[in-house]
């Protein structure tokens, strides 16, 4: 399937623009939470999200760690995913008009660890009625509003593994342990009962509103190999409507590749494996999204906090963004938006503004000019167009312009090691968002705007030529944003 007519599929001029680019604000009852305002660390996030211009979130569902993870003040009467779903910060959340497209973590009241003991029919059938009625609600409540909620689980190979002792000692993954036959029957029926629950809402409930299941697996290259798990093992037993793959299995290795096209392959050889473990979708799904649609989307990537410096973190991203843009992915979220000490977050506990911050925020501010230029639906043609343009992975020398003693004092950014002027035009390539470099000393001072130069010092300008969005797409104008 050919990029554009994916790309195609995911948009549709009667639902809001899929910006693909996302992220998550999933906080457990562990985490060192923390908050710049008086609001619950749900609705902050909320507001965070929506502030840079994302119309997606991606939040947890469940009993006890969704309280206790948010901060939120539930009550004794919450007992149901359907009354977790009412309390106010949470509904609100759900019904943000900015917001669209929701992933959640949905793990039920009724059996809050799915796999630790065999299925009765009454555990079957109380997880059956809980998720209806979380199901049912949604697209009632929901009903006049484009929203899509995707309801799913977190990397069931670690749940399946966990489950089946699968531990050393020290508690990490025996990688060399399978999953026992009788815990993935249990994830199996699981699933089943699931995706049966939300297909007979959606059946029952005509409602403009859309909600989908999906089933996460994480162990992608290992897949493909053979071990047994949620590839191999639950994905054609269920159908689900989607795929969500954590991804680290795989996109770890753009942090430092030096064979993109290589690193590409292994890639979309885990895509390609599991989407053709799918059985065909149902009618439902294209519908949601207003079209057909590649049904494997990436549900986590991300970023050590101390792995990478400020330059190398954005040519991971980009490079990641590129590669599941390229493949048709309708969704790519980075883990995560705040920080809970295990990836880099996008905005950390100083509230420093980020290069990720910087990151998604050129994005989405790209992405809405490009919608405004064309009288707020282009085309899905044309978006995808601009899409795969502005997070293309640049030639392997930028092009720009190069200017003496040329500053841009008022606009932000961030240095990185530059040989040369060339070498500092290079890593403002390797950012969609950056719009001109500073050479200077051994260092490029990257500045995500360049509409401000100022005469004087001892520096090189070296300021982008033409933009991706410009050559992505004949006759936009340059200034949605500067690219190479």
């Amino acid at each position: 399937m050919c990029l554009l007519t994916v790309l195609a599929s995911v948009l549709s001029s009667e639902r809001p623009t899929n910006m693909v680019i996302g992220t998550q604000m999933i906080y457990g009852p562990s985490d060192h939470v923390y908050n710049f305002t008086k609001a619950d660390p749900l609705t902050e996030q909320s507001r965070q999200i929506e502030a840079l211009g994302g119309t997606q979130l991606k939040i947890r569902l469940a009993p006890g760690t969704t309280c206790s993870g948010y901060r939120l003040d539930c009550g004794s009467n919450v007992t149901s995913l359907t009354a977790l779903a009412k309390v106010p910060a949470v509904a609100t959340a759900l019904a943000l008009p900015s917001m669209t497209y929701y992933h959640v973590w949905t793990y039920s009241f009724a059996n809050p660890k799915p796999l630790d003991q065999d299925w009765t029919a009454e555990m079957l059938s109380a997880e059956y009625n809980e998720t209806l009625g979380l199901a049912t609600h949604l697209l009632t409540v929901h009903d006049g509003t484009k929203k899509v909620f995707m309801l799913g689980n977190w990397e069931g190979d670690w749940m399946l593994m966990g489950s089946s002792g699968c531990r050393t000692s020290s508690g990490k993954f025996n990688m060399s342990c399978d999953p026992s036959p009788p815990v993935m029957h249990r994830m199996v029926q699981w699933a089943q009962t699931r995706q049966r629950a939300i297909s007979d809402a959606r059946t029952a409930v005509q409602s403009s509103a859309s909600v989908l299941y999906y089933v996460e697996m994480n162990l992608g290259p290992e897949a493909v190999a053979g071990k047994p798990g949620v590839t191999n093992d639950i994905i054609g037993a269920v159908g689900p409507d989607l795929v969500s793959y954590s991804s680290y299995s795989s996109t770890n290795a753009y942090k430092t590749t030096a064979n993109i096209t290589a690193t590409d392959e292994v890639l979309f050889t885990v895509l390609d494996y599991v989407e053709a473990k799918l059985p065909p979708p149902p009618p439902y799904v294209a519908t949601a999204f207003g079209g057909e649609v590649r049904r494997v989307f990436i549900g986590e990537y991300g970023v050590g906090p101390k792995t990478l410096d400020d330059a190398s973190v954005v040519q991971f991203v980009t490079r990641v963004a590129s590669a599941a843009l390229r493949w048709g992915m309708p969704f790519v979220l980075y883990w995560e938006l705040y920080d809970n000490d295990s990836t880099a977050p996008i905005i950390p506990r100083s509230g420093a503004k980020t290069v990720l911050w910087h990151w998604f925020g050129s994005y989405y501010a790209a992405a809405e000019a490009f919608v405004a230029t064309h009288g707020g639906a282009p085309s899905a043609s044309a978006f995808g167009k601009w899409a795969a343009g502005y997070f293309a992975v640049p030639a392997p020398h930028g092009s720009c312009t190069f200017e003496q003693g040329v500053d841009f004092p008022t606009s932000e950014g961030y240095r990185a090691v530059a040989a040369s002027q060339q070498d500092c035009c290079d890593a403002c390539a390797a950012n969609p968002g950056c719009a001109a470099g500073v050479h200077s000393g051994g260092a490029c001072y990257l500045k995500y705007s360049a509409d401000t130069p100022q005469k004087g010092g001892g520096g090189v300008a070296c300021i982008k030529k033409t933009s991706r969005a410009a050559r992505a797409v004949e006759g936009v104008a340059a200034s949605v944003v500067e690219e190479v």
